[in-house]
């Protein structure tokens, strides 16, 4: 930019300046230019100086010179004509000559219709004393210029942002000085500015309530009324300050100007500010992209840079653009509220450097960027994912021009710049935190288009030579944490729960006051440690429990081995300790220098209180209350408890969250209390009803199950060692996997306070393992309040108490299953020992699989033969999924996750995949639609991260993935629909990336603006978008819809129906299940592309009528050329079929000879005056009718040689006369009927034929030929048929009633006597079903006397083998629609009475027939 506005005005001024010093016609003598300017700001200090000096090359300017009069161009030849009076001219060879439009002379071969002269002198002619001629040659870009060198150097000055309006007077200050992110140089080009600089312009991007898209606006006084969703940037601002050194140097070498150096750079100081607020009250999820503001290229200013005597003055003019633009992607689960601040700061330098002989440098670097924020708040209780970017690009575009001389010089391209901060804030939880966080990433796009040197002279473009390669730099500047806090992932309702009643009544009454010498009282647990502390009530009593037994200081977190022993408020059931646990959790994740007091846990007698504390019943006598309090910061000891009120209400708020099912919040303690657990029915219940919807695993079958499985192992064949390799000591199965890999990546640590995650898991019900102790008991285990086992050698017993699981017991569903196959194959003397399962307190672990039970480490009982490395067959062989040989005696086994008790797997074409449960705290994300839950077909969630490869031939699991998701939900059915449709589709297609599934989140990212058929079907993995591999045209996405509908026919058989969206570049495609026998099977709607809907809707309407899709492929032999040519692709004569009738003697044809010649004389005449005056001479016919009537005789009746070339030539002859006869038929619309013509005592013809219908006996062309057909001649003194069946049977009325059926339009009848008619007229009824395009339905009428079932099966039949055997090039792409129907026995009697003439007429040719066989 600033290589532009100085260069090119000194290199002018230099130019101008010779031209004022030269006469007017050229000499020879050379033009030199050397200036030295200094320029400074005083207000600012800012400097600029310019250093150019060269020498011009010689010039021919034919607008100047006075005796030029006339100027003519031809080829690459000027001929000039002078003025008489006026002085003679001295030009020479090498000369530069240029001319202005005033000649319309085109001489100039970079811009030929410009009518200007750009050339160099190579030869010049005087054929006469007053005109000169010019031959030419090519004159190159540079040939102005002997040499050059020209320095500029613009240091920038202070920037004063207040009084950056004083200094408009000076166009170079305005233009390089500052370049303001919000006013941009002056008001001229505005950014943001509202007239003053601390002022700026209120940005809103919102989604008002029942609007589709989201909106953007300036308004300053937006509100969130009436809105969904309000994004508001109120103080974002910027600025740019720029520094500038630029040098050229051009010499001439071999008599051309040629750059010999070149540098430039631009140093660009940039300072942002953003202050900004998100708000929303619900779920949503929104994208929003686009331009805000635009200032189009206008002059900034216009300024003289130099003045002379004689010519007009050189102006320096910069054109500036900006463009305001802004990203936004929302997504949320609740109400959100985030607000926030950032200011950045940093430099972009741009450097380009050439010099001859040395490598090319041009680069943009980034240096000294800061960040920084004084506020980032997120309010939001449920995952919330909003990436913002609110920024501004920036083009600078000057130039210089002469307007006498109407040159503009340009030297340097428009320079774009534009500094992108993009702010990420989200919120994440885990059950018990929330954390919030936010980014800044700051990225700056630089383009530089490709430097050159250029001149425009007389409207002509003279030269334009590359001196840099154009610059394109996108350069991630930085990535900044901004934010980072965490809280109790808890947001309840309200800070009390059924408060409203007492204790018992909320969480129920106790079954008796429990005593330390109840047997009840063993089921008690006592709390480990100290993550949670207690108070010291009892301890000035003298007994606890009963007189005479010593009170135990609950402060002391050594436990005692028997819950007997314990101190009574660390006895507790263990669901209140599950509760419990969580509520610690919450505290530490809210408040991590602070913890849970207990006050009071379980109550029993002492000599303070002889008889309890509470009432004779209470929840307390069971364990199953509590009164807690929390500490100060840091206060633990001694503890000193919290008064805070605000802290106190937020306790009792995370007390509802731990589930607690009374809490009350009562001075300062919080009273609290859980329900006793129910226990599960042990009754047996089906398989069906043991996966619930979050994966919870039916506990009471899980024994039977396990044991089932192994009898069934057991009585299996023994597994085949040598079909795997044994895993040397750090190998892997799958050979070089991971356990991330191969059994899915880690979904979250499972603990016994977390009730839903642990239901998942199952006690190892079975003696048949051996179990190594969970850790040691000194320490605890899964929470912090739980001591380890140090004993697991037997169940628990109690499939509802998971606080009592032995960790190393703990497991996956799957995991249970391998171990138990493990136990079965393995030789009898070998026991397998676990050594650890479910690992709840290693958080450094490497593979994290053992923290949710999905991982053992596992070896073999001492004693045993057999080696490490065979155990690792043997575990292969058992169906883990992953294998890992640890050492010696250790082998490490993984399982990936699984819904439920059993296997379930979808069988996709080349893959079976596991179906996985929900993810507990995603389950709205990844769950079936709410208005499609109650559907017969839902597909299963699978886990991508262990699925990832090939479902299909064409089609891999991570096509129909949403970027960045883990599950998907898939369709078998959609993925078998587009493996085949791929197969049809010539040139292939491909699903659009990201829109295959979709959960939640992603889908309703502007659902509204979608069309309301492909707003669902995505979150149930039954939908996708696709492109052809090829151009996405209307034609080509017409012909993939088409491949997708051929399947409709298979589809129905599976009660499933596809849709289709007509988009503008891409298909909407779905499956879904058929409701009922009315659904459509195939539906299309308009998505913006009318004109390919309308298309497709006339195919969906036709299979909703009942035609049948052409499931036929193109194939050679059925897309053969027919032998009448593939314009009359419709006929259908069987003709390659050989005939078995006997042969027709010759003397049959030789006898008949004349008689055939004869009658195609008068057809001849009947059909030229038929065809109306002049249409259809005899030369033009005649031919024809020799070669069906004369040339061929005899064959065989629809099969052979002589049958197919009677065919051929009849019908030549009968479609050059419909070609050229004036009405070759009636109107044909809605009035075509069929029937077959050879029934002599037809009981249909009148229907057929009468009341304005239009049947082959009524047509013109019939009445023409039936003399034809009926003809006779005499033998042996009778009358027999030239062209009967026996010995010549003719094509003519067949062929006649086919193209009948060709031309039929609309609605067409077929009347059918009998199921034998559907094989007589199968031809006819082919073209009217599968061919014509212009028959909307046809509709069959069948005699009421007939058996209806047996024409229509006998009609299916044909149907079915038309649609796959067919040429899909000719054939419609759905069968014609057609209906049944029973002819009412009074239509019949009357058309039988109204067809007795025919049928008489008929009887009597066929009696006619009967007795000449009977004399013969």
């Amino acid at each position: 930019m600033r290589h532009t506005l100085l260069l090119v005005a000194a290199v002018l001024a230099a130019i101008c300046a010779a031209y004022e010093d030269a006469s007017l016609v050229r000499s020879s003598e050379a033009l030199t230019f050397d200036d030295d300017i200094h320029l400074e700001e005083r207000e600012t200090g800012g400097r600029l100086r310019l250093q150019s000096r060269g020498t011009l090359a010689d010039i021919i300017d034919l607008d100047r010179i006075a005796s030029v009069k006339r100027v003519l161009c031809k080829d690459n030849k000027i001929l000039v004509r002078l003025d008489d009076d006026k002085p003679d001219v001295t030009w020479t060879k090498g000369q530069i000559l240029i001319g202005g439009p005033q000649w319309n002379c085109s001489h100039n071969v970079y811009k030929p219709e410009s009518h200007t002269i750009y050339a160099k002198i190579g030869t010049l002619l005087r054929p006469k004393e007053r005109v000169v001629e010019i031959h030419t040659t090519e004159a190159g870009p540079l040939e102005v210029f002997d040499n050059a060198v020209i320095k500029v150097h613009y240091q920038q000055g202070e920037l004063i942002p207040s009084r950056h309006k004083r200094y408009l007077s000076n166009p170079l200050r305005t233009v390089l000085n500052r370049v303001d992110y919000n006013a941009s140089f002056t008001r001229n080009i505005p950014f943001n500015n509202m007239g003053d600089d601390e002022a700026h312009k209120t940005v809103n991007l919102y989604k008002r309530t029942g609007k589709y898209e989201p909106d953007v606006d300036t308004d300053s006084n937006a509100t969130y009324d009436g809105k969904d969703f309000l994004f508001r940037c109120h103080n974002c601002h910027g600025y740019s300050q720029i520094s500038y050194y630029m040098e050229l140097v051009i010499y001439k070498v071999d008599n051309k100007p040629v750059i010999k150096k070149y540098m430039m750079e631009m140093d660009v100081n940039t300072k942002i500010t953003h202050e900004y607020t998100i708000t929303t009250d619900q779920e949503i999820s929104l994208t929003k992209t686009g331009v805000l503001l635009v200032n189009h290229s206008t002059p900034i200013f216009e300024v003289p840079l130099a003045t002379f005597q004689t010519f007009s003055p050189i102006m320096l003019t910069v054109n500036a653009s900006t463009q305001a633009n802004i990203a936004l992607k929302a997504v949320t689960k609740h109400a959100t509220n985030y607000k926030g601040n950032v200011e950045l700061q940093g430099r972009t330098v741009i450097s380009q450097s050439f010099v001859e002989g040395k490598p090319t440098k041009n680069d943009v670097t980034v240096y000294n960027w800061t960040v920084t924020t004084t506020d980032q708040s997120v309010d939001a209780n449920r995952t919330f994912n909003a990436t913002f970017a609110f920024y501004q690009n920036m083009t600078i575009t000057p130039y210089i021009s002469w307007a006498q001389k109407d040159i503009d010089m340009k030297l340097g391209p428009p320079v774009q710049i534009s500094t992108r901060p993009t702010i990420n804030a989200f919120s994440t939880g885990d059950t018990i935190k929330r954390c919030n966080r936010v980014h800044v990433y700051v990225d700056t796009n630089v383009t530089v288009a490709e430097t050159d040197f250029s001149v425009d002279a007389f409207g002509i473009h003279i030269w334009n030579v590359k001196v840099m390669d154009s610059l394109s730099r996108k350069i991630n500047v930085m990535e900044a944490e901004l934010s980072y806090k965490c809280h109790a992932d808890c947001h309840a309702e309200n800070y009390t729960k059924n408060n409203d009643v007492s204790m018992n009544t909320a969480c129920g009454y106790p079954s008796k006051k429990l005593t330390r010498n109840d047997i009840e009282f063993s089921s008690l647990y006592q709390l480990w440690g100290n993550y949670v502390l207690f108070s010291a009530e009892e301890r000035n009593a003298t007994w606890c429990g009963h007189p005479g037994r010593a009170c135990v200081d609950c402060r002391d977190h050594v436990v005692s081995d028997t819950v007997n022993d314990a101190c009574a408020d660390r006895i507790v059931s263990t669901e209140l300790a599950a509760s419990v646990s969580r509520l610690a959790k919450f505290i530490e994740a809210e408040w991590p220098d602070r913890k849970l007091v207990i006050q009071e846990a379980f109550d029993e007698d002492t000599s303070d209180f002889p008889n309890g504390r509470h009432e004779n019943e209470s929840v307390f006598y069971e364990g199953r209350g509590a009164e807690m309090s929390i500490t100060k910061a840091n206060a633990f000891s001694p503890v000193a408890l919290e008064t805070d009120d605000y802290v106190q209400r937020r306790l009792s708020e995370l007390a509802v969250c731990a589930n607690f099912a009374y809490v009350a919040k009562e001075d300062a303690k919080v009273s609290a209390c859980v329900e006793r657990k129910p226990k599960s029915d042990r009754r047996k219940r089906s398989l069906l009803s043991r996966t619930r919807r979050s994966g919870h695993v039916e506990h009471t079958m899980v024994k039977e199950l396990l044991e089932k499985l192994g009898d069934a192992v057991s009585k299996s064949p023994s597994v085949n060692l040598t079909s795997v390799l044994p895993l040397p000591v750090g190998g892997q199965y799958p050979q070089g996997s991971t356990m991330d890999v191969a059994c899915g990546a880690f979904t979250g640590s499972v603990s016994q306070d977390d009730t839903e995650r642990f239901r998942r898991l199952i006690e190892y019900p079975l003696s048949d393992v051996d179990f190594e102790p969970e850790g040691d008991t000194g320490a605890w285990c899964g929470v912090e309040t739980r001591r380890c086992h140090g004993d697991c050698t037997l169940h628990s017993g109690d499939i509802d108490d998971h606080w009592n699981w032995c960790g190393t017991r703990t497991m996956h569903m799957r995991l249970a299953a391998r171990l138990q196959r493990l136990t079965k194959i393995l030789p009898s003397s070998e026991r397998v020992v676990v050594k650890k399962a479910l690992t709840m307190n290693i958080t450094n672990v490497k593979d994290k699989q053992f923290m949710e039970g999905r991982a053992a480490q596992i070896t073999l009982k001492a004693g045993g033969s057999l080696s490490s490395q065979v155990f690792t067959q043997y575990a292969i062989l058992a169906g883990f999924d992953y294998v890992m040989h640890v050492s010696n005696d250790v082998i490490n086994v993984c399982v990936k996750v699984q819904d439920g008790i059993q296997t379930n797997l979808a069988q996709f074409p080349t893959a079976n995949l596991i179906s996985v449960p929900l993810p507990l705290g995603e389950e709205d994300e990844y769950d079936y639609p709410e208005s499609l839950r109650n559907e017969s077909r839902k597909p299963l969630l699978f886990d991508v991260s262990t699925s990832s490869g090939d479902v299909s031939e064409h089609f891999k699991l991570n096509a129909f993935v949403s970027p960045g998701k883990r599950y998907i939900r898939l369709d078998t059915m959609l993925v078998y629909l587009l493996d085949l449709s791929y197969d049809d589709f010539k040139g292939g297609f491909y699903g659009i990336t990201g829109s295959g599934y979709r959960p939640r989140s992603v889908n309703l990212d502007n659902i509204a603006t979608r069309h309301e058929k492909e707003q669902m079907r995505f979150e149930m993995g039954q939908a996708v978008e696709l492109k052809p591999n090829d151009v996405a045209s209307e034609d080509n996405l017409f012909r993939l819809a088409i491949s997708l509908i051929r399947i409709a026919k298979s589809v129905r058989t599976q009660q499933i129906g596809i849709g289709i969206g007509c988009k503008a570049d891409r298909l909407y495609f779905d499956v879904r299940p058929i409701a009922d026998e009315n659904a459509l099977v195939v539906e299309v709607w308009d998505s913006g592309n009318t004109p390919l809907f309308n298309r497709l809707k006339l195919i969906q309407d036709m299979i909703a009528q009942g035609g049948s899709v052409v499931t036929a492929r193109p194939d050679p032999v059925i897309c053969n050329t027919p032998a009448l040519g593939r314009e009359y692709f419709y006929f259908n004569f069987d003709l390659d079929q050989e005939g078995h009738c006997w042969k027709t003697d010759n003397s049959f044809c030789v006898e008949t000879h004349e008689s055939r010649y004869n009658v195609s004389v008068i057809l001849q005449r009947r059909l030229t005056s038929a065809a109306g005056t002049g249409k259809l001479p005899r030369p033009d016919i005649m031919p024809e009718i020799e070669a069906c009537v004369v040339d061929t005789c005899g064959g065989c009746p629809s099969a052979g040689s002589v049958w197919k070339e009677k065919v051929v030539k009849c019908t030549k002859m009968i479609l050059k006369y419909l070609a050229r006869a004036s009405v070759p038929f009636q109107p044909l619309l809605d009035k075509v009927s069929i029937f077959n013509t050879d029934n002599h005592q037809s009981s249909v013809h009148s229907l057929a034929c009468h009341d304005g219908r239009v049947c082959i006996e009524n047509t013109q062309i019939y009445a023409l030929l039936l003399p034809l057909t009926t003809a006779t001649y005499k033998h042996e003194n009778a009358d027999e048929l030239i062209f009967g069946g026996a010995d010549n049977p003719s094509p003519l009325l067949e062929i006649v009633e086919q193209e009948l059926a060709w031309r039929a339009v609309g609605n067409v009848d077929v009347y059918l006597e009998s199921a034998k008619d559907v094989n007589s007229l199968r031809n006819t009824i082919q073209i009217l079903l599968m061919y014509n395009k212009n028959v909307s339905l046809v509709t069959f009428h069948i005699d009421s006397e007939t058996d209806e079932d047996d024409v229509i099966i006998t009609l299916q039949r044909k149907v079915e083998q038309w649609v796959s055997g067919v040429c899909p090039t000719w054939s419609r792409l759905v069968t014609t629609p057609y209906t049944m129907t029973k002819i009412p026995m009074d239509r019949k009697k009357r058309s039988i009475e109204r067809s007795k003439d025919r049928n008489e007429m008929n009887m009597q040719m066929r009696n006619w027939e009967v007795e000449w066989m009977l004399k013969s």
